[in-house]
């Protein structure tokens, strides 16, 4: 269907239902000409006669009435979507896909996706748990929860949520063993449980002595892949 084809059908079902060319006009907030040019335009381009003009009144043709029944239905389907999609933007419903990390996910992340599940019974949350980059539009993800820095992306929009402090921890009977590290050097020569992906360990954010911020990346001589290992790991030891 050409779009031009659609021009003037608003018009011919509010003058059918309004009985005029005036009501119809008051309805819309536009003026009683326009309103009846719209029609003769409507008529013209479908090559038959909707209404039946007199100076007194107007009423639909046979032709004039079925073509109305017709419009109307389609008018009442477009309105019915329209207020379903600005009923879903008041209420949230449909599907939400949400990727979060391991640890800080089900530690902090998903008890909040659970409450916002109970108080929206229409929106289907589905979660998922790691800790590897993901691609948003490849995998189907709406919404992906990180820690860290974000890499420069014209294709994202992000918002900071949350900022975390960090330490690095160690068991008592571990510094009695092998002494209680002063500075980063100091650090260097211990053994350190590491986070890393694919053979890349990832830095260490330590102030220095100076207070000032410094990467620093430990030989690790265990290297995990997510945090829950990590947190478990620790906790064990």
């Amino acid at each position: 269907m050409d779009p031009a084809d659609l021009q003037g059908v608003v018009a011919f079902v509010n003058t059918v239902e309004a009985g005029s060319f005036t009501g119809a006009g008051a309805r819309l907030h536009v003026t009683k000409s326009t309103i009846g040019k719209s029609v003769a335009q409507l008529e013209q381009r479908l090559g038959v006669r909707l209404l039946n003009r007199t100076t007194r009144s107007l009423s639909p043709t046979s032709e004039g009435m079925s073509y109305y029944e017709s419009c109307a239905r389609a008018l009442a389907e477009i309105e019915a979507g329209q207020a379903l999609l600005a009923s879903r933007r008041q209420v949230p419903s449909g599907k939400l896909r949400v990727d979060i990390p391991l640890a800080f996910g089900r530690r902090c992340v998903a008890p909040v996706l659970f409450d916002i599940s109970n108080r929206f019974p229409d929106l289907m949350i589905e979660i998922s748990f790691n800790d590897r980059r993901v691609d948003l539009i490849e995998e189907g993800i709406d919404l992906a929860v990180r820690m860290g820095d974000l890499d420069d992306s014209s294709s994202l929009a992000a918002r900071r949520i949350y900022a975390q402090r960090s330490a690095i921890c160690a068991s008592p009977a571990y510094l009695e063993r092998h002494g209680r590290p002063q500075s980063i050097e100091d650090l260097a020569r211990h053994s350190v449980i590491g986070y890393g992906r694919e053979g890349v360990v990832r830095p260490l954010a330590i102030r220095d002595s100076a207070g000032r911020l410094a990467a620093f990346v430990p030989k690790a001589r265990l290297v995990l892949g997510h945090g829950e290992r990590g947190v478990q790991h620790r906790l064990a030891g």
